[in-house]
C-alpha cells in the first residue's frame, strides 16, 4: 500500500519512467523496425510525455491554486487541438508509421498500467 509521502511522488516517478520507457522502446525499435515506425514511436512518445507534463501542471493549478474549471477546460481544449494538428500533419505527409505513433502515444498509459501491476503485486505479496 502506498504511504502518504509516496503518493505525491507518483507523477514525478511516472514522468521519468515514461522517458526511460520511451528511450528503451526507441532503441529496440531502431534495431528491428523500419525508420518510419521508430520515428512515429519517438514523436508519439515525446508528444505523450509533453502532454502529460502540461496536464499535470494544469491539474495542480486547478486543485491547489483553485483556478476556475473554465480555465482548465480551455487549456485542455487548446492542448488537444494543438496535439490533433500535429498528429494530422504527421499522418497526412506519412512521415511516421501509424502503429509506431500509437505505441509512442501509449507510453504514459503503459507506465500507469505497470505501476498498477506493481501495486497489486505488493498488495498480494504482503497479504500472505
Amino acid at each position: 500500500m502506498l504511504e502518504q509521502g509516496e503518493f505525491e511522488k507518483i507523477p514525478a516517478d511516472l514522468k521519468w519512467r515514461s522517458w526511460l520507457l520511451l528511450g528503451g522502446l526507441v532503441i529496440a525499435s531502431s534495431i528491428w523496425m523500419p525508420w518510419r515506425f521508430t520515428t512515429g514511436l519517438l514523436l508519439g512518445g515525446i508528444l505523450a510525455n509533453i502532454n502529460f507534463h502540461f496536464l499535470h501542471k494544469a491539474l495542480i493549478k486547478f486543485l491547489v491554486v483553485h483556478k476556475t474549471s473554465k480555465g482548465l477546460v480551455f487549456e485542455s481544449m487548446v492542448r488537444l487541438f494543438v496535439l490533433g494538428v500535429i498528429l494530422a500533419v504527421l499522418l497526412k505527409y506519412q512521415w511516421v508509421d501509424v502503429f509506431g505513433l500509437l505505441l509512442g502515444l501509449s507510453v504514459v498509459v503503459i507506465n500507469l498500467f505497470m505501476i498498477a501491476l506493481m501495486e497489486i503485486k505488493s498488495l498480494v505479496l504482503n497479504r500472505r
